[in-house]
């Protein structure tokens, strides 16, 4: 264990030296990642990633060891055997499928991420339109992000 991921775990920093033969470590920085879908879908996917960092490169390190980013462990899950994950049609090349279903593309709807969306009044010009829904700057609101917000009139 020492030869490749000397004295390591994720939680704790491996040391200088390995206490069994006094080679050089291989230091691994963690960092976790939240990927997320925003505006509200609730959907993310956490990836925990690693970068090595050599104190000193070794002729017999793998390939694994010696890449600058490797991504080894990801908290994906797999559909279960017997089971289809597909999506119709693919989401249409507009979408991404997970469980069977499509997250389309801003701009994209539907089941299959075919139709083009649209947000009513375009938004006003005060907002994003994503998944046929508009979301509105700071200071304004309604379904069409018309309505300007003051203290009066909170936005919604």
């Amino acid at each position: 264990m020492c030869r490749l991921y000397p004295c390591m775990t994720r939680r704790a920093p491996a040391p200088a030296r390995c206490p069994d033969d006094g080679s050089p470590t291989v230091r691994r920085a963690w960092a976790s990642i939240t990927l997320a879908i925003v505006l509200g879908l609730g959907l993310g996917i956490s990836v925990a990633a690693a970068a090595d960092r050599h104190a000193t490169p070794r002729a017999d390190a793998t390939a694994e060891t010696r890449a600058s980013a490797p991504v080894d462990d990801a908290d994906v899950a797999e559909p279960a055997s017997g089971t289809s994950a597909r999506c119709p049609d693919d989401c249409s090349g507009h979408g991404v499928c997970k469980s069977g279903r499509c997250f389309c593309e801003p701009g994209y709807g539907g089941d299959r991420c075919a139709s083009v969306a649209g947000c009513p009044n375009d938004c006003s010009g005060h907002g994003l339109c994503q998944f046929d829904r508009c979301f509105c700057e700071p200071g304004y609101g309604g379904a069409d992000c018309r309505t300007t917000c003051t203290p009066r009139t909170p936005c919604r």
